[in-house]
């Protein structure tokens, strides 16, 4: 994701646990976060070729202080973008994203990550947003990123479609 707007510096980012895909910053509110891309190939079983590839992008508040919810601070969107394109420069790979709902707040994460993506990262990667039915009737959305010059661009967006409709149908 490339940073358009220079006046919002990003947190330093300590890449440090990079091998484990783990990227910490601390806003300065001394609230930290963990970016983490978890391996999950297992979303597309029947993508074999896709499975070293595929990964779950989860951001985590691991420390709050104050304790009180953080206030809404410029400066995390370019830093998850630039964690992203930190990661995605090493890595050729496929992030998933699904927001978490458990709180009814799914919907709002989904409109502020897609925010990012439309300030930060539309010029080199492809995003396609869709809904997860589960069985019990939760719905989860969720984002499939990945470059736009990804050699396996249309195999992966056809897995992903895939992966939706089985959701859908139940299975």
């Amino acid at each position: 994701m490339q940073l358009k707007d220079k006046r919002l510096v990003s947190y330093e980012i300590d890449s440090s646990g990079n091998e484990s895909n783990l990227f910490y910053f601390t806003t300065d509110q001394d609230i930290a976060y963990e970016v983490r891309f978890k391996p999950s190939g297992y979303l597309f079983p029947d993508e074999p070729l896709l499975e070293p590839h595929v990964y779950e992008m989860v951001i985590a508040l691991i420390s709050n202080p104050g304790g009180k919810p953080p206030a809404i601070d410029p400066r995390i969107p370019p830093t998850i973008a630039a964690v992203f394109e930190q990661f995605m420069r090493v890595h050729e790979r496929v992030v998933v994203y699904i927001c978490e709902s458990s709180d009814s707040r799914g919907a709002a994460r989904q409109r502020k990550f897609s925010g990012w993506f439309e300030q930060y990262g539309q010029l080199n990667f492809v995003k396609i947003d869709s809904r997860l039915a589960d069985t019990d009737g939760s719905v989860f959305l969720t984002s499939l990123i990945l470059r736009a010059s990804n050699p396996n661009l249309g195999n992966t967006i056809l897995a992903f479609q895939r992966l939706i409709g089985a959701y859908s149908e139940g299975k």
